[in-house]
């Protein structure tokens, strides 16, 4: 049996506060143009370890999943289209995005400083 393997492609991820970050994305996925963000130029830092990017969850009915949105002007987190096509079982479906999403995160692990 065929595995299908997702093929990666460096992809720019903007934060809430405008910094570009260089991220890995789905080709398949970005290239549907629902999620934002655009190729990769190579000036991207990247991303903190520990960071969350924000995700909006999809839904077939029955399969609930989330996937990255890469810019606040992207048409999944501005509402304007709110489906997206997932390999399920190897069969692409079509997934709608559900009223729920998820801000992104900076990393939170506190740090201390321990003196002698």
């Amino acid at each position: 049996m065929a595995v299908n393997v997702p093929h990666k492609r460096r992809w720019r991820y903007t934060d809430d506060h405008g910094t570009n970050y260089q991220v890995s994305a789905e080709s398949d996925l970005v290239s549907q143009g629902n999620q934002g963000g655009s190729a990769a130029d190579g000036t991207e830092l990247p991303l903190p370890h520990g960071f969350k990017m924000r995700r909006v969850y999809v839904s077939n009915g029955t399969i609930t999943r989330s996937v990255p949105v890469y810019a606040l002007d992207a048409a999944f987190w501005t509402g304007t289209n709110n489906t997206i096509l997932l390999n399920l079982a190897s069969v692409q479906t079509t997934f709608t995005q559900t009223k729920n999403s998820i801000s992104e995160r900076p990393n939170r692990r506190r740090v201390t400083n321990h003196t002698a």
